[in-house]
């Protein structure tokens, strides 16, 4: 523990009365290959390409399992019924599954072959 300690800064440690919570960080180069990979095994698994915006959609959703359609029309740059268009596309085509309700539930990015 000393030397986890040592080799993280204090901001990497959340202390309260009874735990402590450590959010290690994670290089910008290694998010942008886990990106990047997540698009390419989508695009295996379906053997076709992904239109840009999906795939903006999906890496969203790999980041933000609970993003409201909202955020990802902000995010994406398009309107919140363009956003559900690719979403359902997305669905359909198996990629894509939501669990549970509107409200409370989350996204499933389903990268297996």
């Amino acid at each position: 523990m000393p030397r986890i300690l040592k080799a993280y800064s204090r901001d990497a440690y959340v202390f309260s009365s009874r735990f402590v919570r450590t959010v290690f960080p994670k290089d910008q180069d290694a998010l942008a290959m886990e990106r990047e990979d997540h698009g390419n095994v989508a695009e295996n698994r379906l053997g076709e390409k992904l239109g840009e915006n999906e795939r903006a959609v999906l890496l969203h959703l790999v980041e933000n399992r609970k993003a409201s359609i909202t955020s990802l029309a902000t995010v994406v740059g398009l309107s919140t019924t363009g956003v559900e268009k690719i979403i359902s596309r997305l669905k359909d085509k198996g990629v894509l599954r939501r669990i549970g309700p509107a409200k409370g539930g989350h996204w499933e990015v389903i990268m297996k072959d």
